[in-house]
């Protein structure tokens, strides 16, 4: 008959010998989640920060395994090895030649594990399999003893315990988070239309055909494209950031051979003027002041230009505070049958 003491450690060492695995096998799991949910922030919902309280909890849930996977292996494996335990296997009527090949076998198995000198090698499918091959062999051991002794050693509550608890503090972490993101970003693609659609609304009333891109938040850029009614040699491109301010403005107008140098440039600058003058009267233009080019700065920029070195691609930039100004002529595809010019103004953050 066992006392009191020697169940508690056949229940003890039957619940050890079936979590070992399944602590390794959550070491894989969890990772996965963790690499899912970083793939769903940072590449999919474009997240502007890291999470870095999840990754902290994912690195505590997967030390904990391996704690817990190491704990449940050596304690076994030097726990069967002592005195208390002997009296147990000695005491019952088990067959001795099925124990000492079981208990042989758990033993080589268990130290092949312990002697892997890295997590690496202790994840490999060769340990994995050992690690199985053990679990089941001290599992069997010792279930046979407490069937012998109407011992129920039940373990599934504690399996699932711990591969549920710390699967749902990971999700707890990272689903309200993610939640979040997309409720920002459906935010800010509100934000982008109301105000693309505001400006486009804005300069057709002023005879433009003013048109953008889907909004795509994942990229930071938001642009329309702006053309005046009977002038399809030129056209206006606004860039817009995902607050919903302008940070570039690019003018472009193509070549119009009949036109002098000066007459092109100065075609150009009264593109600049009327665009501007539009702005000005919306709520995104007032915040884009900065971008309102002067004219002696623009002349100023397109002065290689009109001092007739024009027979080739010409790029004059030069930048004022967080303003970048750039004049360029360009002979489009080095076609000179239809080259153009352009002037772009970009604010850095």
């Amino acid at each position: 008959m066992l006392e009191n003491k020697e169940k508690r450690l056949i229940k003890h060492f039957y619940l050890l010998s079936s979590i070992s695995l399944p602590t390794i096998i959550m070491v894989f799991i969890i990772s996965f989640i963790w690499f899912t949910f970083i793939f769903i922030e940072d590449y999919i919902l474009k997240k502007e920060s890291f999470n870095y309280l999840g990754t902290t909890i994912m690195l505590i849930i997967v030390a904990f395994y391996i704690i817990l996977f190491s704990y449940s292996i050596l304690r076994v494996k030097f726990g069967i090895r002592k005195d208390d335990w002997q009296s147990i296997i000695n005491n019952q009527n088990i067959s001795q030649h099925s124990n000492r090949i079981s208990r042989a076998h758990s033993l080589k198995t268990a130290s092949n594990i312990l002697k892997s000198k890295s997590l690496k090698t202790m994840a490999n499918l060769q340990s994995v399999n050992t690690t199985t091959s053990m679990a089941s062999s001290l599992k069997d051991n010792i279930k046979k003893i407490a069937e012998k002794n109407n011992i129920k050693v039940n373990t599934k509550a504690y399996i699932l315990s711990i591969i549920l608890i710390p699967t749902l503090i990971l999700f707890s972490v990272y689903i309200p988070s993610i939640i979040q993101t997309k409720k920002e970003n459906d935010a800010k693609i509100e934000l982008l239309t109301n105000t693309m659609e505001n400006l486009k609304s804005i300069f057709e009333q002023n005879d433009y055909n003013a048109d953008y891109a889907k909004i795509d938040i994942k990229y930071s850029f938001q642009y329309m494209s702006i053309y005046p009614y009977n002038k399809n040699n030129s056209h206006v491109s606004l860039n817009l950031s995902n607050d919903g301010n302008i940070n570039d403005i690019v003018y472009y107008l193509d070549i119009d051979k009949i036109l002098t140098v000066e007459e092109n440039v100065d075609a150009l600058y009264q593109i600049i003027e009327n665009t501007n003058k539009i702005l000005k009267t919306t709520e995104t233009g007032k915040n884009a002041n900065d971008l309102f080019v002067t004219q002696d700065v623009f002349y100023n920029m397109a002065s290689p230009y009109l001092s007739g070195d024009n027979l080739k691609n010409i790029y004059n930039r030069i930048e004022k505070g967080k303003i970048s100004y750039a004049f360029s002529y360009l002979v489009e595809g080095y076609n000179e049958e239809q080259p153009f010019i352009y002037f772009d103004i970009t604010k850095y953050e």
